[in-house]
């Protein structure tokens, strides 16, 4: 009887931590593209880990997560979620797609990828981007430096835009698309 009751509990105790990350997520997403990061604060750790392929990690404490937030969120983000699983007692995979202003001027929105968040203790730890699976590096390259390059020739108050992950660097980004599109839209119809 014993052999079977030990098995039972750590079932139970790992399909609980798997349901209860779940929970997290859903609360999480649903906070991050609708509600504001008030909502979502409770459900980060105290330090919290965005890593990307290639090696790229940035560690961030929930302050500079707010910082980083508040810089995503001025480009109006939509999320939906396509895949979801598997759900391990420690991680959960998604595929989503996430279209905004910003993916759209570089030709990749929907953006759709697959991220892995970690959980400890009910919170989330680290989000890592495990593969991106309609990017064309190429082409988001190309009118990423097009449009930088543009703006230093054109509107040197705005220089730098790209390298500023606040609020006010992403307002500045969104100028920077506007000015450009405009000058764009003038030229070609001359």
């Amino acid at each position: 009887m014993r052999k079977l009751i030990l098995p039972l509990i750590l079932g139970l105790l790992i399909s609980c931590n798997q349901a209860d990350n779940k929970l997290i997520y859903e609360e999480f997403i649903d906070g991050y593209y609708n509600d504001g990061f008030e909502s979502i604060a409770e459900l980060l750790s105290d330090s919290i880990i965005i890593a990307d392929i290639e090696e790229y990690k940035m560690k961030y404490s929930k302050q500079e997560f707010e910082v980083y937030y508040k810089w995503d969120s001025v480009f109006k983000p939509e999320y939906s979620v396509l895949e979801l699983g598997p759900i391990t007692d420690s991680t959960i995979n998604v595929t989503q797609s996430v279209t905004s202003k910003r993916f759209e001027f570089l030709d990749n929105s929907p953006l759709i990828t697959r991220h892995r968040f970690y959980f400890t203790d009910n919170n989330i730890t680290k989000i890592e981007n495990v593969e991106y699976l309609n990017v064309d590096f190429d082409v988001w390259i190309a009118r990423r430096d097009s449009l930088v390059n543009w703006i230093n020739r054109n509107h040197e108050e705005l220089s730098g835009f790209i390298f500023d992950m606040t609020q006010e660097g992403a307002e500045d980004y969104l100028k920077a698309i506007e000015l450009y599109q405009t000058a764009t839209l003038s030229a070609n119809s001359n």
